[in-house]
């Protein structure tokens, strides 16, 4: 524990509650950052002072990791979570809590600005502290450095890129990414790559993603239909008037969870609706049934010719 900072009594109690005993490692591979239940930092291990430049006096008991946190990305994500919940929240601490302090678990890409003024991006997990009564005395985040991913632009990846093949020899199936995120990018890719059968193409708007669904015919495609310049009913007309795109699964994503705006997107023929922020586990549910589904219909439409052979 000799690379923790402990200032006073509020850091030393979170440590004899034993939330933090197995949690705060002494390792300079990731940022282990511990608050009191208003976000001002108590503890800042090692790997804190490495990703983030500051020492543990510039910090503890003066700071909130929103101090350090981009904070675009704060509004965002204080926008996305308001729509998620039906309630304020504000862009700050809360922000980067909200789903935690609920006893939520909580992940997600976030930029952080370091010191001297740099960006580096981050992969953080936030967890909630709670004392022996139950009642919430902090928060614990952990960041691991993600900049070597995020730093990839958030442009279209040409399929001469990618792994042609996916294990086994077979042909891979493709996902068509249309978002202007590179967070959400790194997020997605992150989790395809536990797949290992699926290669990513993106596109950063509409126009563009319209083009390499006709020209790629991808078997899925997941769109941010948040992105301006066109509606989402508009959009699905247009893919669904093309016979290149005309049976393609299109998964829905947006920040905005309402469910009339849900169910306007499912009538105007979207395969799946997510919402921002990103989860994991509903992405790879609603893929994976994209993915299925895209194998029937092509197997229907492989299978005509040969029932029309018969047929005569």
């Amino acid at each position: 524990m000799s690379d923790v900072v402990l200032k006073d009594r509020r850091g030393r109690d979170l440590l004899k509650t034993g939330a933090l005993q197995n949690a705060i490692l002494s390792s300079t591979g990731f940022a282990s950052i511990a608050t009191d239940e208003k976000g001002v930092i108590q503890i800042f291990n090692a790997g804190a002072k490495r990703m983030l430049g500051y020492t543990g006096a510039e910090v503890v008991n003066k700071l909130t990791p929103a101090d350090f946190s981009d904070p675009a990305q704060l509004i965002e994500r204080a926008r996305a979570l308001s729509l998620e919940f039906a309630t304020p929240v504000a862009a700050d601490f809360e922000a980067l809590v909200f789903k935690a302090a609920r006893d939520i678990e909580d992940q997600y890409e976030l930029t952080c600005i370091r010191k001297d003024g740099s960006r580096l991006a981050a992969a953080v997990f936030v967890t909630a502290l709670h004392d022996p009564k139950g009642l919430i005395a902090g928060y614990l985040l952990i960041a691991i450095d993600n900049s070597a991913r995020n730093t990839k632009p958030a442009v279209e990846k040409p399929e001469s890129a990618l792994n042609p093949r996916a294990a086994g020899g077979a042909a891979p199936c493709r996902l068509l990414y249309v978002d202007d995120h590179p967070e959400s990018i790194a997020l997605v890719e992150q989790l395809l790559a536990r797949r290992g059968d699926v290669v990513l193409l993106c596109a950063a708007d509409v126009k563009r993603g319209i083009e390499l669904a006709r020209a790629e015919r991808p078997e899925v495609v997941l769109m941010n239909i948040d992105l301006p310049g066109i509606s989402a009913p508009k959009l699905m007309q247009l893919l669904r008037a093309d016979p290149a795109t005309r049976d393609t699964p299109i998964l829905a994503l947006s920040a905005n969870a309402a469910s009339d705006a849900i169910t306007k997107a499912l009538e105007a023929g979207f395969f799946h609706y997510l919402t921002k922020p990103m989860k994991a586990e509903p992405l790879m549910e609603a893929l994976g049934d994209a993915l299925e589904f895209a194998a029937l219909e092509r197997a229907e439409q492989n299978d005509l010719p040969s029932r029309a052979a018969h047929s005569h």
